[in-house]
């Protein structure tokens, strides 16, 4: 089959066209510029794909299309969409595609306003440490010579990072999630994010019940910071994991945090459940991943896989790209990147490096990419999730209708106490932390989504010739 993917170079999407490749398909794509590493994945794999939309592009020899999320989102009606309709080609958003072709007996799909791709690809490494070998799909590569996205119809298991975003902005409104008819949820957290296309917190929570009450839903998997009212309409069995002594209902809860130890390598920490304690321990550091294993933790006892698999998994997990990843490690600096697209997120990374190098000296780095930050909205909470800062840069900030400026952002921070500087220009950008790092151990702390424009990478570069 002939298929043809508009926005090829997403995150899944580019995992979504190797995947296709390598079970025979033809695969073309097309994209509004592309970008690595997506381009780098798609060039190993041989798939040719434009780097611009134009109807020219769609032939009678297409016999599928599929859509990315961000396709039908250029302010213009996506020409190559239009083509595809005229033409009367089978066209369906990528989660709809996915919903369709992922139908094992078991579906694992772990939602949630933040740790939902740790937790995805961190539940698909112990399955498969277990021996599952099961299908899944994650926006992050899995470690080792495992691809991002892997099909496999003989298994049980499906394992899905299932995103509340709409599948494909003015063309399929709903939720990604909904597609994927799970019999199992892993739900980290529900705080209001993408203010721009839930303009209310109920608008975010009702996208949840959705998923919540999925028909297929058998078995709901929650942290304990998660209000049960918000999830009071649920038909499913409610597993509950915690870092507390309790849950806040008294009850005991099937895996409970009993004690921590954070160290700049990792962390160790110690679970029970119910029957007994084990000590286990994750090469990431930051509360917020013993809290993402956890999740993990739950579901894996809940459909008893051993404890044995379980740690293995844990020991030999090096995370992902982009989530409190090291680019650069000496004595008196480090320097991490972070995805931090939403204050929430922001927080978490902060607060581990915060607890990890109390003797440092911590900088922020802000690529102020995502709607949510650029949506009035996120001010208030910008409070929380920066103090323990000891300087925030905002890098350029790309305007849009409606939304902040990065001075906006440098001066609700500074209204709070928390120092903040806008520099839109990289260069200058680069020299204010070169000078801020030159005098103390200092922790530099990237929070951008992408590459912050070759940024991270430059200054990694200059510090190591330096």
């Amino acid at each position: 089959m002939n298929i043809h993917i508009l926005g090829i170079c997403g995150a899944a999407l580019s995992g979504i066209a190797v995947m296709l490749a390598k079970q025979g398909h033809t695969v073309t794509g097309s994209d509004q510029g592309t970008y690595p590493p997506a381009t780098d994945y798609l060039d190993q794999h041989h798939i040719s794909y434009f780097d611009h939309y134009d109807a020219d592009h769609i032939t009678d020899r297409i016999d599928r299309i599929i859509v990315g999320g961000n396709t039908n989102h250029l302010g213009t009606p996506n020409p190559e969409l239009i083509e595809a309709q005229n033409q009367h080609i089978p066209t369906q958003s990528w989660a709809q595609f996915i919903g369709d072709l992922f139908q094992n007996s078991n579906r694992l799909v772990i939602a949630g306003t933040y740790g939902k791709t740790t937790i995805t690809v961190l539940c698909s490494h112990i399955a498969l440490t277990a021996g599952l070998n099961p299908s899944y799909l994650t926006t992050e590569k899995l470690q080792g010579n495992h691809p991002q996205i892997a099909y496999n119809p003989y298994s049980d298991w499906d394992i899905l990072e299932g995103d509340e975003h709409p599948a494909v902005i003015n063309f399929d409104d709903q939720p990604k999630f909904v597609y994927y008819q799970p019999t199992q949820v892993i739900l980290t957290s529900i705080i209001w994010d993408h203010f721009n296309i839930y303009p209310t917190q109920a608008d975010y929570i009702a996208t949840y019940q959705k998923l919540l009450q999925a028909p297929s839903l058998q078995t709901l998997i929650v942290h304990d910071n998660i209000d049960l009212n918000q999830i009071a309409n649920t038909a499913a069995k409610i597993i509950r994991y915690t870092t507390q002594n309790t849950l806040n209902d008294g009850s005991m809860p099937m895996i409970q945090l009993l004690s921590h130890q954070i160290t700049d390598t990792g962390s160790i920490f110690q679970v029970s459940d119910t029957e007994q304690t084990i000590q286990l321990t994750i090469p990431l550091i930051g509360l917020h991943n013993i809290e993402n294993a956890l999740a993990a933790i739950t579901w894996a006892r809940y459909n008893q896989i051993s404890w044995d698999d379980i740690t293995t998994a844990l020991e030999t997990f090096s995370g992902i790209a982009r989530r409190l990843q090291l680019k650069y490690n000496a004595k008196n600096l480090k320097i991490f990147h972070d995805f931090g697209q939403h204050p929430a997120k922001a927080a978490a990374a902060i607060n581990s490096l915060n607890n990890a190098y109390p003797d440092h000296q911590l900088i922020i780095v802000l690529d102020p990419h995502a709607s949510v930050l650029k949506d009035a909205h996120s001010l208030p909470f910008f409070k929380q999730s920066f103090n323990h800062a000891s300087q925030v840069l905002i890098g350029k900030l790309q305007a849009s209708k409606g939304s902040i400026t990065g001075k906006q952002i440098a001066d609700a921070l500074n209204a709070f106490h928390i120092p903040a500087r806008y520099l839109p220009k990289d260069d200058k950008l680069i020299q204010q932390i070169s000078l801020l790092t030159n005098t103390h151990p200092s922790v530099i702390l990237f929070l951008s989504s992408g590459n912050f424009r070759g940024l991270i990478d430059e200054f990694v570069n200059q510090v190591s010739r330096s």
